[in-house]
């Protein structure tokens, strides 16, 4: 989805990490768009060369968390849809938080990302399980070894030359 405009909103407030990415500072994040002490402009930044933009999570305060409970979530979250074709919403791990049941609400699909080798088999049952989400929930397992893959998918490489297909056959 080339040219598609993409919004990443950094919803973790304990541990906010998409600022890092961010070429050019913001005054306010999530957090001051929620108390209405920052614009959704000034709490956007766009990346260079890609229709991109990141808001960061802003300041926390004691009742950051809260914020979200209130409903102003979706006074923040209504103009934006019709700015940017997707929105990411990065949430804090499931377990210690309950952010997540939260922003289920907000969400048109849920994604849980699981580090292979890491993250124990209870520890992805206890999240699933603590969620409760209306839809299915889709997991991304990421961080595997390249030699713990089936010997044809390690092996699995682009081709130099493309494969052209035509009336006649494989050319």
């Amino acid at each position: 989805d080339f040219n598609k405009r993409v919004l990443l909103v950094d919803c973790d407030f304990v541990f906010p990490e998409l600022r890092c990415f961010m070429e050019v500072p913001t005054k306010g994040g999530l957090i001051d768009c929620l108390k209405g002490d920052s614009s959704l402009e000034e709490a956007m930044s766009a990346l260079t060369g890609v229709p991109c933009w990141i808001m960061p999570a802003g300041e926390a305060v004691h009742e950051s968390t809260d914020l979200m409970k209130t409903g102003q979530l979706d006074r923040v979250l209504s103009p934006l849809r019709e700015q940017f074709d997707y929105i990411l919403l990065n949430a804090p791990p499931i377990l210690p938080v309950a952010t997540m049941n939260v922003l289920e609400r907000y969400s048109d699909l849920l994604l849980l990302v699981v580090r292979a080798n890491v993250t124990s088999k209870q520890a992805v049952t206890q999240a699933l399980s603590s969620l409760r989400a209306s839809r299915p929930i889709h997991v991304i397992l990421n961080g595997v070894a390249a030699n713990a893959l089936p010997s044809y998918m390690a092996d699995y490489s682009v081709m130099s030359s493309p494969v052209r297909f035509t009336g006649t056959g494989i050319h």
